[in-house]
C-alpha cells in the first residue's frame, strides 16, 4: 500500500511558505500548525489502511506536531 494513502493527509511547502502582508508587505512564513482534532471517530476502510499520513519532517513536522491539539479521540 502507498505509504501517502491516508484518510487525512497533512502536507505543506518544506520550510514553510512565504507571504507577504498585503497593508505593510512584510513577509513571514506560514506552516502547517495549530490543527485541532477533538471527538472524532477515526476508521479504517481496510485492514492496513492509514488514516493519517503525512510527508512532514524536521521543522515542518516540529510546527505541527508542537502546535497540534487532540483528545477524545477513536
Amino acid at each position: 500500500m502507498d505509504r501517502w494513502h491516508g484518510q487525512m493527509f497533512f502536507g505543506g511547502k518544506p520550510g514553510g511558505r512565504q507571504i507577504y502582508d498585503w497593508e505593510t508587505g512584510q513577509g513571514y512564513y506560514l506552516y502547517t500548525q495549530n490543527t485541532s482534532l477533538h471527538g472524532n471517530v477515526f476508521e479504517d476502510a481496510r485492514s492496513g489502511q492509514f488514516v493519517f499520513a503525512t510527508f512532514l519532517s524536521g521543522n515542518d513536522w516540529s510546527q505541527f506536531k508542537g502546535t497540534l491539539t487532540s483528545n477524545s479521540n477513536l
